[in-house]
């Protein structure tokens, strides 16, 4: 008796499983068949050096209702910028992550591109959104040959690219990893249940930082501006200070120069942002200050030997002077304008530069 009925339960799992799979295909078939969802922007592929980057020769557009809806293209290495011609004149590879590559906005008003104009020099635009220290510095080591750079400008983001390298690893076939975070990579062919939950879970983000009405830094982020620093933000500083070692050997190696810019996020120029976070945030002025970790880089880079510029005081210049916004306001990224003063600041420090290369 006992025997019949563990027949029928592994019976009645078996048939369980066999209609949950049956409708999941079924629902897969469905969606494929009606092309639904749609495509979301999500133009990473692995790469064995840095983990991802950008796909080659692809394009779409990035959206953000009420903020943006812009085109985004790459050429076949995956950058989002014209394809590498043969060398002429001086020669500048922009290093950085989602503000180097200009989220938010057209290509022709990213930095790179107002600089390229400005300057009058190749600028090549390498950024690739989600990028840190760690992937700039994988990036360089295993391709600056090919690129036969001059000039090194890396973008530093005030942000996570100081709290997160940690959470990449390399694997023991060299691949760069991490065990933390899933990048959304394009595949042959994507599972569109799997997209669609994607999508569901990002749709619900959005709405939340709609709500919310403006873009926070993540709590890593106010780690670095700790006034004491705790054992997890010292950490990040040792890591950042060793990858930016790295990266500066690298660029010697080459043959050239290295220029560092630092790129601060709203709350630490915008005085009525950074207000409100102050409001919301629990014993913030005697916890943070978010002037340090401009400070702290810069000791680092000077530590290093490493040529450097802040940006923060020319956005806090500008919005102490009454100037409009230079973010968008939910998403965070530099907004047209933001790009256009980052050029603007950056021209003469270039134009400095470029004369002082061999």
């Amino acid at each position: 008796m006992g025997s019949d009925a563990a027949k029928s339960r592994v019976f009645a799992a078996i048939s369980l499983s066999l209609a949950a799979a049956l409708a999941l295909g079924l629902a897969e078939a469905t969606l494929e068949a009606i092309d639904f969802p749609p495509d979301a922007f999500s133009p990473w592929v692995r790469r064995h050096d840095t983990g991802f980057g950008y796909a080659p020769s692809f394009h779409t557009r990035m959206r953000r209702p009420g903020e943006y809806d812009v085109a985004f293209d790459t050429n076949s290495n995956g950058f989002r910028d014209d394809e590498i011609g043969p060398k002429h004149g001086v020669r500048i590879v922009l290093l950085g992550d989602s503000f180097a590559s200009g989220y938010g906005v057209e290509r022709s008003q990213t930095f790179a591109d107002l600089l390229e104009a400005k300057l009058g020099v190749d600028v090549v635009n390498t950024a690739v959104g989600g990028y840190e220290i760690i992937h700039q510095v994988r990036f360089f080591e295993s391709r600056a040959a090919a690129l036969q750079a001059d000039l090194v400008l890396y973008a530093l983001y005030l942000g996570n690219d100081l709290s997160r390298n940690n959470e990449w690893e390399t694997a023991a076939d060299g691949t760069l990893r991490s065990p933390k975070h899933s990048f959304p990579v394009r595949t042959a062919h994507a599972i569109k249940l799997q997209t669609l939950y994607r999508q569901v879970r990002y749709a619900a983000r959005m709405q939340e930082e709609k709500a919310r009405g403006e873009w926070e830094p993540w709590p890593d982020y106010l780690l670095s501006a700790e006034r004491e620093l705790g054992a997890e933000a010292a950490r990040d500083y040792r890591d950042a200070e060793d990858l930016l070692r790295r990266l500066s050997e690298a660029v010697a190696a080459s043959g050239a120069k290295l220029f560092v810019v630092m790129i601060p996020y709203r709350q630490m120029v915008e005085r009525s942002a950074y207000e409100r976070l102050r409001l919301r945030t629990p014993d913030f002025e005697a916890r943070y200050d978010l002037s340090l970790p401009a400070q702290r880089t810069g000791d680092i880079l000077s530590r290093l030997g490493i040529d450097y510029m802040d940006l923060s005081p020319a956005f806090r210049a500008h919005f102490e002077s009454g100037g409009g916004p230079l973010f968008f306001s939910v998403d965070g990224h530099l907004n047209p304008n933001g790009n256009e003063l980052v050029a603007d600041a950056l021209e003469p420090a270039l134009r400095t530069r470029i004369a002082a290369l061999p």
